[in-house]
């Protein structure tokens, strides 16, 4: 006997499809810039090492690497930003994705873990940030959460460059903090900084695609079997 087919109506999505002009100053300061499509649906803000000397202080006054650098002020204005965002723009939490080069990938993963802690939690699944890129940072800190920090992630490095690569002991620092969300991409070619070519963009691009959030416009159903 074949299953019988269950059509239902796709939830529309009630959150503004293009958001307010805040009221607000960002207490960093910053533009509005509505999309060009007057569809503001996802929010990727890019934590880069470009402009910026460095994200937080990594060297101590002989020039000596730090063993444990502190990101917590840069961590506590990057959360007010967050907060802005979220309470001022109208983005929910789950449509802003994070993307960070080196240390602007460490701050991205200790951004999306404290963003959890403070706001998420067990009660709130609902407030978690949609997903992080990194781009051979790791986590400054070992975390041990209970429940562990359900955004998906994905740690992109390059195992053979001493630069770029992530140790056994940093993926595991990932899994104590997002559990099994996590993505391990391994670049096959050598070479430094940012994702270069399209083989290497390609898995971050498929992990976006299977996170971002798509709008749903009214009048739309979906058509499931009866086993589903």
């Amino acid at each position: 006997m074949e299953s019988p087919l269950i059509v239902r109506p796709v939830p529309e999505d009630m959150s503004p499809r293009t958001k307010p002009e805040p009221q607000v100053r960002s207490p960093l300061g910053s533009a509005y810039l509505p999309s060009d499509d007057a569809t503001d649906e996802n929010l990727i803000p890019y934590l880069g090492d470009e402009e910026a000397y460095q994200w937080y202080e990594s060297f101590d006054n002989l020039g000596e690497l730090l063993a444990n650098p502190n990101p917590t002020r840069t961590l506590e204005l990057l959360e007010k930003l967050l907060e802005h965002i979220v309470n001022d723009c109208k983005w929910s939490p789950n449509k802003i994705h994070l993307f960070g080069f080196g240390q602007g990938g460490s701050i991205a993963l200790e951004l999306g873990l404290k963003w959890w802690k403070t706001h998420g939690g067990a009660n709130r699944p609902e407030c978690r940030l949609g997903s992080i890129v990194t781009i051979a940072g790791p986590l400054l800190s070992y975390p041990t959460l209970t429940p562990h920090c359900p955004t998906p992630m994905l740690a992109f490095h390059r195992p053979e460059s001493e630069q770029t690569r992530l140790t056994a002991n940093e993926l595991a620092a990932f899994r104590k903090g997002f559990g099994n969300s996590i993505q391990e991409v391994k670049a096959s070619r050598f070479g430094e900084g940012m994702p270069h070519s399209r083989e290497e963009w390609e898995p971050i691009m498929k992990f976006w695609s299977s996170f971002l959030s798509r709008r749903s416009g009214s009048g739309l159903y979906q058509v499931l079997s009866g086993d589903a």
